[in-house]
């Protein structure tokens, strides 16, 4: 089982990208936590509580914020990286199809987080599979 610091992390990037459209609609706080409870770390009320609390700081430091946060996790293993770097395509998927600062956000959180480049080519290559399949195109 992964360290829970994951957690601080997957909220983190979670939260960026849904606020990447510049709202944060209550079906994707909703899936914020209850994404983040399935891990078991913290209950869904900590949960939500740390996602209003990252929220509101992401919202008054922006992306100098989030890129001190995620450089943090720099040690953490490559599996590690993944779940977050997947977390945050997660939401990206939420309100539909994923819009370009999403994508863009997905690709510096991997950046900042430390994710190998090819780690990430692979990752991107999966989760365009993944939207080519929602879309109903063949992969």
């Amino acid at each position: 089982m992964e360290d829970p610091e994951i957690t601080l992390y997957m909220i983190s990037a979670m939260a960026s990208v849904a606020l990447a459209d510049e709202k944060l609609t209550q079906r994707e706080k909703e899936a914020l936590v209850q994404l983040v409870s399935v891990r078991g770390f913290l209950p869904p009320p900590e949960i939500l509580d740390n996602v209003e609390q990252m929220i509101s700081m992401l919202l008054a430091g922006g992306a100098q914020l989030l890129q001190e946060i995620l450089s943090g996790g720099r040690h953490l293993p490559a599996e590690s990286k993944r779940l977050v770097v997947d977390a945050a395509g997660t939401m990206a998927f939420l309100d539909g199809e994923p819009g370009p600062k999403e994508l863009e956000l997905t690709a510096k959180i991997a950046r900042w987080i430390g994710m190998d480049r090819l780690a990430f080519d692979r990752w991107a290559q999966e989760f365009q599979h993944e939207l080519d399949r929602r879309k109903g195109m063949p992969t």
